[in-house]
């Protein structure tokens, strides 16, 4: 078995701790004495053999610590690999690199027919505009809606309050009819008068406002007719009031008292129809929920058309194939004019440091850990050995092999391919050996010699 170490020594075994190596510097031809070997041979002959001389010269070898080391095969590789496939369906139209080409990082490498993408596009955003307008649209009928409810609501409790303010004081002034007038009764009925024309006075001011907000368009004409009416039950009852007033001054006759009584019936109507209109404007609040319910519909559509203008700038993006590192492509697999379908690949490129993978025995496992340096030699590389670092450990064993995946980072410069053939070199302990010198071996018929001086002086060949 012979061994190679750092010193280009060879290690011979059998020879002794301590031993003379001849080296033969001018060796043509050796002529070596047998005896014995031919009885049969003349003594003219045996006398006419004769030794040629030759020089030679020794050196003294000795046993020395070598390293024992074990060399492992393996390939290259690529940090990253990639295979780029299309994400969304359409004709190549164009491939703007080839087998071995390289590439940087957002190059763009294949571009897809994106004609039907930029359309759904376009699309995606008119309805995004139309969304957004619809929510405009919505949110002006809210708050339309809320500012008429509340009007009618405050409209109806007005004229309620007013419905009951008139029943009071058509009861009073029955009341006043039939027992005759009082000094106080006539100052109430004075009062009542006043009241009356206040409240003719503000309903005619809201009967003017109500008209022109139904110019403007800002409520509806129901609105206005509530107006009116409010209006003439404030004149009624302003006149209803004076009639009092003067039926107090003057004395009640019976046609008076039969009148007052009928206020006190048409009062009492007008209170109930007062309610009425009350919940009917608080019903129309409900209204209001509708529109809200309106508002947020369309704010849910804005929302969804926005996602649809995503969903295609995504898919626009998509029909524009890019390297997403740096590297060289590996393979190219379509050509312009081709078809493409989702998840159909396209370009195959690699990228990153270049890498030295390996498959170590379970026995040496444990000789390998994260950031462990060793020699990689690559036939098709130049610059000799290469350094390289380990930078993974697959943690679990094949199955046949029971060898764990080992991937050693080389250097950039290495300039390294993927698929090319090396061999790591892992010193694993040291062990003794004799160390002979290249020049003391000497080599005949496919088999090596050595020639040693013992120490009685003979000189021995060891094979």
């Amino acid at each position: 078995m012979i061994e190679r170490a750092q010193n280009q020594w060879i290690g011979w075994p059998g020879l002794p701790l301590l031993a003379k190596v001849m080296t033969i510097s001018a060796l043509t031809s050796m002529m070596m004495v047998v005896s014995g070997c031919n009885a049969n041979k003349s003594e003219a002959v045996k006398k006419a053999e004769t030794v040629q001389e030759i020089a030679v010269s020794t050196r003294t070898v000795a046993e020395e610590s070598i390293d024992v080391v074990r060399e492992l095969p393996g390939t290259t590789s690529s940090e990253f690999h990639s295979v780029l496939a299309a994400s969304v369906s359409g004709r190549v139209m164009s491939v703007s690199v080839t087998d071995g080409s390289s590439v940087q990082r957002g190059q763009t490498l294949v571009q897809l027919d994106a004609r039907h993408l930029i359309a759904g596009k376009q699309s995606a955003i008119g309805t995004l505009g139309r969304s957004r307008a619809e929510v405009t649209k919505a949110k002006s009928a809210l708050e339309l809606e809320k500012a008429s409810s509340l009007a009618r609501v405050k409209d109806a409790e007005a004229s309620l309050s007013g419905a009951n303010a008139s029943l009071a004081i058509a009861t009073e002034r029955r009341s006043i009819t039939a027992e005759g007038a009082r000094t106080q009764e006539v100052a109430q009925a004075r009062s009542a008068v006043v009241q009356a024309d206040a409240a003719v006075r503000l309903a005619t001011l809201e009967n003017d406002r109500m008209r022109g907000l139904v110019r403007a368009g800002a409520v509806p004409q129901r609105d206005l007719d509530r107006a009116s009416v409010a209006l003439e039950q404030a004149t009624a009852q302003r006149n209803i009031a004076r009639q009092q007033l003067a039926l107090l001054e003057e004395g009640a006759r019976q046609q008076e008292r039969s009148a007052s009584s009928q206020a006190v019936v048409a009062a009492g109507a007008a209170v109930r129809q007062s309610e009425a209109g009350v919940a009917a404007a608080k019903a129309a609040l409900k209204q209001v929920l509708v529109r809200e319910a309106d508002l947020a519909a369309a704010g849910a559509a804005v929302v969804s058309a926005r996602a649809n203008v995503i969903d295609a700038d995504v898919s626009l993006g998509d029909a524009v194939i890019k390297a997403p590192f740096a590297g060289r492509v590996v393979k190219r697999l379509v050509d312009p004019g081709t078809m493409a379908a989702p998840g159909m690949p396209l370009i195959e490129v690699d990228g990153g440091r270049p890498s030295f993978d390996t498959e170590v025995p379970e026995a040496l496992i444990n000789q390998f850990k994260l950031g462990r340096k060793a020699t990689v030699t690559i036939g098709s590389v130049q610059s000799g050995e290469l350094v390289g670092t380990v930078s993974q450990i697959t943690p679990q064993a094949t199955g046949a092999t029971h060898a764990y995946k080992v991937r050693m980072a080389l250097p950039d410069t290495s300039n390294a391919m993927s698929g090319l053939y090396g061999i790591t070199r892992v010193t694993l302990a040291k062990r003794k050996a004799i160390m002979v010198d290249e020049a003391s071996i000497q080599r005949r018929d496919g088999l090596s010699y050595i020639f040693i001086v013992t120490p009685g002086g003979v000189i021995q060949s060891l094979l």
